[in-house]
């Protein structure tokens, strides 16, 4: 019996130790009071070989939380993107944006959002970790419209990477996008063309509520007021720009773009890359389904380009 105990003790210290042996990394809660509300984040720290770099990455644009999903699709390319640094020895921290996810508040009027508010939000986690003595450098990687929240917050950043980040105005890009519903696009472009002159419009047809209801348009508007490259033009650190090729949001003309406005800015092309960072080597079709796929690795490449500029800096 006692042969059986001390048996049973080994094995399980055994299996202890191989679990702290093999976890990456450890996952911490973390909140920030923001005025009236508070925002809520996973930090990611490595277990082994860590180094004293935390990067912060802010999510895409529309209702996308810490992890990169939506009540429309789940894939988790944020959460498995934090996994990828973290386990090459690198802190991450991804949060839910004001109004989305865990931060979502009914404090929070749509009416009264702008675009300067994520801006300020991102600025806000920044000045919070400078007080953590474990991190003397911090990163921002904005993915998609969080590229531009964090090319305007990086101001306060040691370094700066853009994932599929927008090179030309937000209305710009729409319209292009929109171009693809060509009986939805003369009233689409008439009523950006009047948001972008301060107009408010009042009479949206049902087909475009979704994107340019009355409550939103004061967003909308502050958002079209947006230069993305007039935000990368004002930094002076180190900028990696990432872009994939299968991206169908997002292009690779908006990534040289970005790049050209910066002449010591690293530009990465990613073959196959969709927009969210998985690997496409079937057709359109194949790539929209992925948004709704979790269990499908995102490419190896883009990680490995991140985990390289990092550990340089």
């Amino acid at each position: 019996m006692k042969k059986y105990i001390f048996a049973l003790l080994v094995l399980l210290v055994s299996y202890t130790a191989l679990q702290a042996k093999t976890a990456p990394f450890k996952e911490e809660l973390v909140s920030l009071k923001r005025e009236a509300l508070s925002l809520y984040g996973s930090l990611l720290l490595p277990s082994t070989n860590a180094t004293n770099t935390l990067a912060i990455i802010i999510a895409g644009s529309g209702p996308t939380d810490r992890n990169g999903n939506n009540m429309y699709m789940v894939n988790d390319h944020l959460k498995k993107l934090a996994q990828a640094i973290s386990k090459e020895g690198i802190a991450t921290f991804r949060y839910d944006k004001r109004s989305i996810g865990e931060s979502k508040s009914d404090k929070i009027n749509e009416t009264n959002l702008r675009f300067t508010d994520y801006v300020e939000d991102a600025k806000a986690w920044i000045a919070f970790f400078r007080k953590d003595k474990r991190f003397t450098k911090i990163v921002i990687i904005g993915h998609s419209e969080g590229a531009t929240i964090g090319a305007l917050a990086s101001i306060e950043a040691d370094a700066y990477v853009s994932i599929a980040g927008p090179g030309r105005k937000a209305d710009e890009i729409l319209k292009e996008q929109l171009k693809a519903y060509p009986n939805l696009y003369g009233s689409a472009e008439k009523i950006m063309d009047s948001l972008n002159q301060d107009y408010d419009v009042k009479q949206v047809p049902g087909a475009l509520m979704s994107l340019f209801r009355p409550s939103v348009q004061p967003y909308i508007k502050s958002w079209f007021k947006i230069s993305p490259i007039a935000a990368v033009q004002a930094l002076s650190i180190p900028i990696l720009i990432l872009q994939g090729s299968s991206d169908l949001q997002v292009g690779v003309k908006d990534a040289e773009l970005l790049a050209a406005a910066y002449k010591n800015a690293r530009l990465t092309v990613i073959p196959n890359m969709n927009h969210i960072f998985v690997a496409i080597n079937g057709d359109e079709q194949a790539n929209k389904d992925s948004y709704s796929n979790a269990s499908l690795p995102i490419s190896s490449s883009l990680s490995t380009a991140i985990v390289q500029f990092l550990k340089a800096l």
